[in-house]
C-alpha cells in the first residue's frame, strides 16, 4: 500500500523537475536570442558608422580640392602649395600629432577585372598629380559616389551572407561611372542598397 501511495508523488515530483528543466532551457534560449539580436544590431550600427566615416572622408577630400583650387586662383602655384603642405606635414610629424597615416603608407588597390568591364575609366590620379596638371572643375558627383576600389573593399568587408564577390560586382555595375577626373566611382544609393542586403546574415 505504501509503495502504491508513493508512486503518484514520485511521478509528480519528476514531472515538476522536468517542467523546471524545460522552463530553464527556454529561458536560456531566450537569453541567447536576445544576445544575438543585440550583437546583430551592434554590428549593423558599426557597419553604418564605417560607411558614414568613409563618406565624410570623401567630402573632406572634395573640400580640400576646392580650397586648393581657390588658393591657386589667387596666384599661388601648384608647386608652392605642394611645398607648403610638405612642410606642414613634417612639422606635424615632429610634434607627434599624426592621426592619419600618410598616403604613401596606405597600400593601393588595383581595379578588379570585373570593375574594368563595368567602365573603361583609367585609374584616379593622385592629388599631387591633379594639382600639377591643368586645373579642372571638381566633379560634383563625388559627394554622391564612392571610389570603385573602396566600394569593392566595403562589399568584401560587410558580406555577412558570403555571397560570391564576382556576383556582387555584377550587381553593382549599373551604378559604376567615370567622373570628369577619370576616376571609377560607384553611385552611393546603389552601393548602400547592396550593402543593406548583404550585411545581415540570412536566418536559417
Amino acid at each position: 500500500m505504501n509503495s502504491d501511495a508513493k508512486a503518484p508523488k514520485s511521478f509528480d515530483r519528476l514531472a515538476r523537475v522536468r517542467e523546471n528543466q524545460r522552463k530553464s532551457r527556454a529561458r536560456k534560449q531566450e537569453y541567447v536570442r536576445e544576445l544575438e539580436q543585440r550583437l546583430a544590431a551592434t554590428q549593423q550600427e558599426d557597419r553604418r558608422m564605417d560607411i558614414d566615416n568613409r563618406i565624410a572622408l570623401q567630402r573632406m577630400e572634395a573640400e580640400t580640392w576646392h580650397i586648393k583650387n581657390l588658393i591657386m586662383s589667387l596666384g599661388f602655384s601648384a608647386v608652392s602649395v605642394k611645398r607648403y603642405l610638405q612642410l606642414a606635414e613634417q612639422n606635424t610629424v615632429a610634434d607627434h600629432m599624426v592621426a592619419i597615416p600618410s598616403a604613401s603608407t596606405i597600400p593601393t588597390q588595383e581595379p578588379t577585372e570585373q570593375q574594368q568591364q563595368c567602365t573603361t575609366s583609367p585609374s584616379c590620379k593622385s592629388t599631387t598629380e591633379q594639382l600639377a596638371s591643368e586645373t579642372r572643375p571638381h566633379d560634383q558627383n563625388t559627394f554622391n559616389t564612392t571610389l570603385c576600389a573602396a566600394a569593392d573593399e566595403l562589399l568584401d568587408l560587410h558580406n555577412a551572407r558570403g555571397i560570391d564577390m564576382d556576383e556582387l560586382r555584377r550587381r553593382i555595375c549599373p551604378g559604376v561611372k567615370e567622373t570628369d577626373l577619370g576616376c571609377c566611382r560607384v553611385q552611393n544609393h546603389v552601393l548602400f542598397h547592396i550593402l543593406d542586403e548583404i550585411s545581415v546574415e540570412k536566418l536559417p
